[in-house]
């Protein structure tokens, strides 16, 4: 849903209330909520820029059941949010090239303690589609390429869980030429409240002929921990195959090698699933499965098994339903 600003007052006035009422907790916000909205108005009520706001949300129900005959309801979160496309234009009315984007997003859950938490909430500026930089809460790089090429496994987590991997004070430059992208992230002051960088990454993203190849650094300075990332996927026709390895070293020299593989078919409506993850030198095996019928490009129900294999096997098996906008 994109509501297109034409400057009118009415349209300004109400989608300030709008994005208030949504976003607003007590007590005081945070500097990247008031940054994100402080951008939106200036790009509604200015002739500089020309901002495009569309709403946006999902909505994911299901039901697990666990191989012991216990059950819960799961994914009971649901995430609502605005994002900002506005150009900048120079005297004349004359493009300049230069974009700002942002997005303001909430976790809602009336069943939690907190019925209201915030997901994403940054501001940035870009170049056409080579150079973006943003500030803000974001997601991490390594997540972020989890989901793109092993997506199953991130599905499989209910969304309030997703949204562990963001921080509110990470700032992300990319710079892409052809299918040739470079991004770095850093997160300052994020954690110990001192004036350092806590933790900092670096990916790469290259894509040809159906095919994506991933990679990603990153180094945590408070634990030591440092993260070595690699994948792939590829599309053929309905099929598509995807595969991950990632490394985890800590400062003692403790090391943690995980490889995860996932193949996915669509035929029609429907939609077949299959992972399977590996923890070496004695770690679990997991195993996905998950078939998905689509009833629109927005609304789909789904079931899915999980299978454990470890010291304590487990099995859990879910049911449920997928609802953007």
């Amino acid at each position: 849903m994109c509501i297109n600003n034409q400057l009118s007052p009415f349209a300004t006035t109400t989608n300030k209330k709008l994005l208030l009422s949504i976003f607003k907790r007590k007590g005081t916000m945070k500097i990247s909520k008031i940054a994100l909205l402080l951008g939106i108005v200036f790009s509604m009520t200015t002739g500089i820029l020309r901002a495009d706001v569309s709403l946006f949300g999902s909505v994911e129900q299901g039901l697990k059941v666990l191989d012991n005959g216990a059950s819960e309801v799961v994914a009971n979160g649901t995430i609502i949010g605005a994002k900002v496309d506005s150009q900048v234009f120079v005297p004349l009315d004359v493009a300049s090239g230069l974009r700002v984007f942002g997005t303001l997003s909430a976790d809602i859950d009336p069943s939690g303690a907190n019925a209201i938490t915030t997901r994403d909430a940054f501001i940035g500026i870009s170049l056409g589609d080579n150079i973006k930089v943003s500030v803000g809460r974001m997601q991490n790089i390594q997540d972020t390429i989890s989901e793109a090429i092993v997506g199953i496994f991130a599905e499989d987590v209910d969304l309030k869980s997703r949204n562990a991997s963001r921080d509110s004070k990470t700032a992300k430059a990319t710079v892409s030429l052809g299918g040739v992208s470079v991004v770095g992230a850093t997160i300052i002051d994020g954690s110990v409240g001192e004036e350092r960088l806590d933790s900092w990454e670096v990916g790469t993203s290259l894509s040809a002929f159906g095919l994506n190849l991933v990679t990603a650094y990153a180094k945590d300075e408070n634990s030591g921990t440092r993260t070595i990332l690699g994948g792939a996927n590829h599309t053929l026709g309905p099929v598509t195959l995807g595969g991950i390895f990632e490394q985890d070293k800590t400062s003692s020299g403790t090391t943690t090698e995980t490889a995860t593989a996932v193949a996915s078919i669509t035929v029609g409506k429907n939609a077949l699933k299959a992972g399977y993850q590996n923890i070496f030198d004695g770690g679990a095996d997991t195993y996905l499965g998950e078939a998905e019928h689509s009833f629109s490009s927005n609304a789909s129900a789904f079931a899915n098994v999980r299978a454990i294999r470890d010291n304590s096997n487990s099995e859990a098996y879910t049911v449920g339903f997928r609802l953007s906008f």
